[in-house]
């Protein structure tokens, strides 16, 4: 296993990055079980992302973070899954991702700013795309979860912005009377 693993390298050394892709694959397949089927699978996402094959190399992710979910891994390929779909601006898949981050990372003191910023993010991405109920489920879910962030007052106040640009004046209302009696 590990000089097969190791022959897969050159392939990278050479920036034949498809094929180095497709030989971690192979590599995952043949060996499933192996200490190294997990760094395959994010080696074969990382290779299909400089072939620009963005989509194989979200595949691979989500087939890494589902086959080895206690990868240490799997942190970094969940952030990795939806920062590619915010490259190939699949912002709504991207905010589904970063959610999926933050629930599952919000409380581990390894990944807890990054769980902070996924969900601020995902509340962007789902305003962007004109969910305005998602987009202030995860503004508010981000205040009671860091309340004493820095950026706190103005995520309240964006919850009251949001509701008004969607027309919903009566939730806007709401918002900023909750915004004015917390920060005014």
């Amino acid at each position: 296993e590990n000089s097969s693993f190791k022959l897969i390298q050159k392939y990278e050394t050479d920036k034949q990055w498809d094929e180095a892709a497709k030989r971690y694959l192979a590599f995952t397949d043949e060996f499933p079980k192996s200490v190294y089927a997990d760094k395959a699978l994010a080696n074969a996402a990382a290779m299909f992302t400089r072939a620009g094959q963005l989509d194989r190399a979200i595949k691979v992710r989500i087939r890494l973070v589902n086959d080895f979910k206690d990868s240490p891994l799997v942190p970094d390929q969940m952030y990795a899954v939806a920062a590619t779909y915010e490259q190939i601006v699949a912002y709504k898949d991207a905010a589904a991702w970063l959610e999926k981050f933050h629930e599952k990372y919000a409380k581990d003191p390894a990944n807890k700013d990054r769980a902070k910023d996924a969900l601020f993010n995902a509340s962007i991405y789902r305003h962007g795309t004109g969910d305005t109920k998602q987009a202030v489920l995860d503004r508010e879910a981000y205040l009671k979860t860091y309340p004493d962030a820095k950026d706190a007052e103005d995520v309240s106040y964006s919850i009251a912005t949001a509701w008004e640009e969607a027309l919903n004046y009566k939730k806007a209302v709401e918002a900023y009377d909750t915004f004015a009696d917390k920060w005014r």
